[in-house]
């Protein structure tokens, strides 16, 4: 039995230690906190520029002279348009800043840049207050102070609009850190794989005599197999409840879904599941003249073969429908020994070489009015469904 309370165990802890080591925990949570931002507008266009219509080309009969003017003249409109240079100097006495004023400072730059794009292609002279969330209070500073001297609101001219800026506190939703909680998580999880190792050790020890059923790299594959599983269980299960005790950014969508579903699989999955799998690594089956002793997690029975009545195969299904068509599903099959009150159940080994060696042991000591019997039985106990 304490080998199934390690396996169990080993079912638990493991799977959790991998999740708090490796995989990714939110350990934030989202709060609504002021923070300061640079707003920027453009208050004023001091030349107005309007591009002429671009109805059609030139008509047929014009010179070739005149239709180039024509064009011409639409393209200077677009570069006047679009200018970054000032053509007159605004009468509020405001820094003129040019291109070059605004090189170290990209971010900054760029969104001036977008600002008059914009106007202009919507033929307005002003636009609304827009929130620079990629320009830094610093860098704002910066300008302000290298141009006018004050570190906050400021007023400067950039070809030929006026912008005015200044910054503000808004509501935003930031990511706050659960204070020690990332720290507290790797070191749980340190504690846990330690303790997952001490569980596993000794699982894998081989019963003395007879035809071990689960071999030792077939228990191993079970085990792996099963505690990759549980780490998709753990990891919901993880997530919400950090989520409920912490208030952390949710991983998983469903919270309830997630929390179900580790449940079942600490409560249902791992206690069936390692029962299943201790039995089966546990179990020997020994084959004499004599008779047939088979023990295991439950203990041991045995009986003389002047005893045994029949050797049968006993195989399990699962209730299940299919587009509405009752269709059962094998779950395993074992092989039963039975003479009076008393069944030797032998379990279904992981390994055809294993099946083999068990039905040709009993072939050679069992009674010949048993043979023939056991003869049938060699296709449903060797194939793999």
């Amino acid at each position: 039995m304490s080998t199934l309370l390690k396996r169990g165990l080993a079912y638990f802890i493991v799977p959790t230690a991998l999740v708090l080591l490796i995989l990714p925990l939110n350990t934030h949570r989202t709060e609504q906190m002021d923070k300061n931002f640079v707003f920027l507008a453009i208050n004023e266009t001091l030349v107005a520029e309007v591009i002429s219509e671009p109805d059609s080309l030139p008509p047929v009969d014009e010179s070739s002279d005149e239709a180039m003017q024509a064009l011409n003249k639409q393209l200077e409109d677009m570069q006047k348009l679009f200018s970054e240079e000032a053509t007159i100097t605004n009468p509020y006495g405001y820094p003129v800043l040019a291109a070059e004023d605004l090189a170290p400072y990209p971010a900054l730059g760029e969104a001036v840049e977008d600002m008059v794009r914009m106007i202009a292609l919507q033929k307005q002279t002003r636009s609304r207050v827009k929130r620079l969330a990629h320009v830094s209070i610093e860098t704002w500073k910066t300008l302000t102070i290298s141009v006018s001297g004050n570190s906050g609101a400021a007023n400067f001219q950039y070809g030929n609009r006026i912008f005015k800026g200044h910054i503000k506190a808004t509501p935003v939703l930031v990511d706050v850190e659960v204070k020690n909680l990332r720290l507290i998580s790797k070191a749980t999880g340190g504690v846990f794989l330690l303790l997952g190792l001490l569980a596993v050790r000794g699982l894998y020890k081989p019963p003395s005599g007879g035809i071990q059923i689960g071999k030792r790299s077939g228990m191993i594959m079970w085990d792996v197999i099963t505690i990759g599983i549980g780490v998709v269980f753990i990891w919901g299960l993880l997530d919400s409840l950090l989520a409920k005790y912490f208030q952390t950014a949710v991983q998983f969508g469903d919270v309830q879904m997630a929390t179900f579903m580790g449940v079942f699989w600490l409560v249902i999955a791992i206690p069936v599941i390692a029962v299943f799998t201790t039995a089966t690594g546990l179990q020997s089956v020994l084959i004499t003249r004599q008779g047939v002793s088979v023990s295991g997690l439950f203990g041991q029975k045995a009986l003389n073969w002047s005893a045994v009545e029949d050797i049968h195969l006993a195989e399990f299904y699962s209730a299940r429908r299919v587009s509405g068509i009752f269709a059962p599903r094998k779950l395993a099959k074992v092989l039963e020994v039975s003479g009076g009150s008393t069944t030797l159940r032998i379990m279904e080994p992981p390994y055809a070489s294993t099946k083999k060696e068990i039905l040709d042991t009993l072939s050679a000591h069992a009674p010949d009015e048993l043979k023939d019997s056991m003869a049938e039985l060699s296709g449903p106990w060797l194939s793999v469904w």
